[in-house]
């Protein structure tokens, strides 16, 4: 039974340079779980505790059916309510949606078969561009990374259509601060 990897099936999608570089997305689905509050908070730790046992839970369905995948890297959109100052805005101000990519083996059925939490929900997103760039190091000094994907949408005379996303490449349990590897990404119109 071979393992389907998105990692290595959809290459562009977790891998970036650099410098901002524009993507083309394919549809894709996810399973996800929405919240609000600062990530070190126990809501925001239970959320990721909640989707990772559901992406387990579909990962074992798919075992009995002779079809396996490799759990993909966790992502989470950041946005706030109003503007966009991150740096200003007290922490348990923050919006946020932890999601996890599923192959396309993964069936909305699958996800209605599999035991999870209600806070955890399927979606399916259509085809799009956007803007990304690999940040190396913290989280709070992401910024310049951020600055280099607003440079390239304003070249390029585009807007940003949608919320800061976060791809963890790194583990943050494992990795040091410094060395944490992060796709930024940005939806684009």
């Amino acid at each position: 039974m071979n393992k389907i990897d998105l990692k290595k099936t959809d290459k562009p999608y977790y891998t970036a340079a650099k410098n901002a570089q524009i993507i083309e997305l394919q549809p894709a689905q996810y399973i996800s779980v929405t919240g609000k509050g600062d990530p070190e908070n126990e809501p925001f730790q239970r959320a990721i505790e909640q989707v990772y046992k559901t992406a387990y839970g579909l990962k074992r369905i798919k075992k009995t059916e002779d079809s396996d995948f490799v759990v993909p890297k966790m992502e989470c959109f950041w946005w706030l309510d109003v503007g966009h100052d991150f740096v200003h805005t007290p922490r348990d101000l923050w919006n946020w949606k932890i999601r996890i990519r599923m192959p396309d083996i993964v069936t909305k059925n699958d996800f209605g078969n599999t035991e999870k939490e209600d806070s955890v929900a399927w979606e399916s997103i259509a085809a799009s561009q956007a803007i990304q760039v690999l940040h190396l190091g913290p989280y709070e000094a992401e910024q310049p990374s951020v600055e280099k994907i607003l440079k390239k949408a304003e070249e390029l005379k585009m807007k940003i259509a949608g919320h800061h996303l976060e791809i963890y490449i790194s583990d943050p349990r494992k990795t040091p601060k410094e060395k944490l590897k992060t796709i930024l990404r940005y939806q684009v119109a």
